[in-house]
């Protein structure tokens, strides 16, 4: 799995730089850019943490989710409680949480690499995800389904915008090249 990095932020021009309303512009775009993928990184760390609230709930014998959870963590929760019921025993829910734990840990795993700029990660969390959509469409859970939908649009739009920080970065390098190459002293 590669990892890129995350272009860094614009360095702040000296105060006697007057800088165009086009350079001005670029900046806030960038800056606006930083901030969409960090957010749809971001996203993969709250599926994973209100899953782990909504298992807590679920097998303390709660009632309510968040809608962004994960329904495989909804699904190892149910069969746990309806194992507890029938007599296995309490320590079934130990192992329904511990299996939950493993599928929060993946996504904050995949949070973490998007956010240092893997499209790979992007990419593979988001099939995971639509996967686990897979859960509710099955069971008719609509709202929530609905909820993922819009959590995997939020995703996407990070995604786009790494797209386009790299591609700037890599603009950026190409033009800053030719001038380095350009402006160097031939050996005598």
């Amino acid at each position: 799995m590669s990892v890129h990095t995350t272009p860094a932020a614009p360095v702040a021009p000296s105060p006697d730089t007057q800088l165009s309303q086009t350079e001005i512009d670029a900046i806030h775009n960038k800056i606006q850019k930083q901030k969409t993928h960090a957010g749809g990184a971001g996203w993969f760390y709250w599926i994973a943490g209100l899953s782990l609230i909504t298992s807590v709930v679920s097998l303390s014998g709660g009632t309510w989710s968040f809608l962004a959870g994960l329904g495989v963590t909804q699904l190892f929760d149910g069969f746990a409680i309806g194992l507890t019921k029938s007599g296995i025993g309490d320590w079934i829910k130990v192992l329904g949480f511990f299996l939950d734990v493993l599928a929060a840990a993946v996504f904050v795993v995949i949070g973490y690499f998007a956010k240092k700029g893997s499209r790979a990660t992007y990419i593979t969390g988001m099939v995971l995800y639509g996967i686990d959509s897979a859960i509710l469409l099955l069971f008719q859970e609509w709202i929530g389904l609905a909820f993922h939908a819009f959590a995997l649009f939020q995703i996407w739009n990070g995604l786009a915008a790494l797209g386009w920080l790299n591609a700037s970065s890599a603009a950026a390098a190409a033009i800053q090249s030719p001038v380095e190459e350009s402006t160097a002293v031939e050996p005598t």
